[in-house]
């Protein structure tokens, strides 16, 4: 009898067991319950790392994010269905606001009211950006300024001053950004630019997919170019307009958008009339997503301990386009464009990830263009990510041309050494993780060891592509933990396998690995 007694016990542990995790993974026919919004500053001082003087000084000077802000972003409401689908999509937005980090979102059911409350839990980033930008070699370098604020007085708004300079010369911009106007999921973007020869101003505001269950998106931009450069003098102008409709298919979703841009350039030569040149076209665009609610989430693969959203869905876009006399344009080109992204999952933490575009533009001076990036992401130990990538690329252009060199794609040689209408590039890395946060949990350091090869050719008489480049050397990486989308200062020392030419030191600041 006890035997019995011990298997119908057993039985019943088992259903429950299995009703609970049903009822975790599903909730089906619950209601959304009570929503929490717990906001933290940027240092945690209950961490003895972070507790210190700097942190509770940062936390002084920073303005936490309010909570209308973060709750302008939920794709879900009290008393909504509950849909475990959009709170993990709410999660995934969040997180790709720039000041906010370590997202998640934490669900309690209540079986017997068949509610589910919500708990959202939200640390920000350092927003306030007082600071420089550095990258290039000893020989060729670029160097910058940078002011702003990317979460103005905890509004999610964004305001920014930037000054670059290099061979060109002085570079200024100024930018504003409101990523959800009131809570309408409508966008603002105004910027102006002062570049050598060239004043740039622009604006745009539009309401994007801004979810997968958005059903329609639409937006207007304009730019106005005015150029002098002492041989040429042009001003010219630009208006882009798009509507966009989202269909289901199944489990998969068709994005098609009609787009109209208007376009106008007037050139002034010396001795010469006016020249007006109308560029006036349609274009019909479509991306379809498989498996677009499937995510999975990762660490230590470019962006330190910043959770990072993969998606495991792949996504197909076309877009075809033409040049309209009818409006006024001087030809009728066409210009068409292909492309397929996907990421796949091997042996539960490995990663391979590939993106190919092919263009034809319609455009005499730029005809064509073809791209192929394969990524794979060997993870099999806890402080260390193999990275192995390849590219090659093609371009039937008369002004655009590919750059191999510095910190760009070759290390140990010099910035842009080489040049050329086709390239093929490959690395290797192994990228090696501290997972030890120091200076009240500002930075974080990591390691690499790098190979690269690669090589640039234009495919005239005698320019082929003959070998490939080749260097090896090592490098350094300084997470800025609390800046926005944590940024990166790399220092790599990059040696030349032939052993001939002196090893080369770069210098950079990114926001991935």
């Amino acid at each position: 009898g006890s035997i019995v007694q011990r298997g119908f016990l057993a039985v019943v542990f088992f259903v429950a067991f299995f009703c609970a995790v049903s009822f975790a993974d599903d909730y089906s026919g619950y209601l959304v319950g009570k929503i929490t919004i717990l906001r933290e500053n940027v240092f945690d001082l209950n961490r003895p790392d972070e507790g210190g003087r700097i942190g509770r000084a940062g936390n002084k000077i920073h303005t936490v994010t309010r909570e209308s802000v973060v709750r302008n972003e939920l794709l879900f409401s009290e008393g909504d269905a509950y849909d475990r689908r959009l709170v993990e999509e709410t999660a995934r937005n969040l997180r790709r606001l720039s000041y906010l980090t370590d997202v998640h979102i934490e669900t309690i059911p209540d079986h017997l009211k068949k509610t589910v409350d919500i708990i959202i839990h939200t640390r920000d980033q350092w927003s306030l950006i007082v600071g420089g930008t550095f990258g290039g070699t000893s020989e060729n370098s670029s160097t910058g300024l940078d002011f702003g604020e990317k979460n103005l007085a905890g509004f999610g708004q964004s305001i920014s001053y930037n000054l670059r300079h290099n061979n060109s010369g002085y570079a200024h911009s100024i930018g504003f950004s409101d990523p959800n106007m009131g809570g309408s999921h409508y966008a603002l973007r105004l910027g102006y630019d002062i570049l050598p020869g060239e004043n740039v101003a622009k604006g745009s505001i539009e309401q994007p997919f801004f979810s997968l269950s958005t059903k329609s998106a639409h937006g207007v931009s304009y730019t106005r170019t005015e150029h002098d450069d002492g041989i040429l003098v042009f001003n010219s102008y630009r208006i882009d307009t798009y509507y966009g409709i989202a269909i289901n298919h199944g489990e998969n979703i068709q994005r098609t958008s009609l787009h109209l841009s208007l376009g106008e350039q007037t050139v002034y030569q010396r001795s010469l009339p006016i020249d007006i040149i109308r560029d006036n076209k349609v274009l019909i665009a479509t991306d379809y997503l498989t498996r677009p609610h499937d995510y999975t989430e990762e660490t230590y693969m470019e962006k330190f301990r910043q959770v990072e959203d993969i998606p495991l869905g792949t996504k197909y876009s076309f877009s075809i386009g033409q040049r309209l006399v009818s409006l006024g344009s001087t030809t009728s080109d066409v210009a068409l464009a292909l492309g397929i992204s996907k990421w796949h999952r091997f042996f539960e933490r490995d990663y391979l990830s590939g993106k190919a575009t092919l263009a034809h533009n319609d455009d005499n001076f730029n005809n064509q263009f073809g791209d192929v990036v394969v990524q794979y992401y060997l993870r099999r130990f806890y402080s260390q990510t193999f990275v192995l990538r390849g590219q090659a690329s093609y371009a039937d252009s008369e002004t655009g041309r590919f750059r191999l060199g510095g910190t760009n794609g070759l290390r140990g040689f010099k910035v842009d050494e080489f040049v050329g209408r086709n390239q093929l590039v490959f690395n290797l890395e192994d990228r090696i993780f501290t997972h030890t946060p120091m200076v009240s949990g500002i930075i974080e350091p990591g390691f690499v060891l790098f190979a690269d090869a690669g090589n640039t050719w234009n495919n005239y008489y005698g320019d082929t592509l003959r070998n490939l480049n080749t260097s090896i050397g090592v490098g350094i990486r300084i997470a800025l933990l609390k800046a926005p989308g944590i940024s990166l200062v790399r220092m790599d020392y990059g040696v030349p396998t032939d052993f001939n030419r002196p090893p080369i030191i770069t210098v950079g600041m990114e926001g991935f690995f």
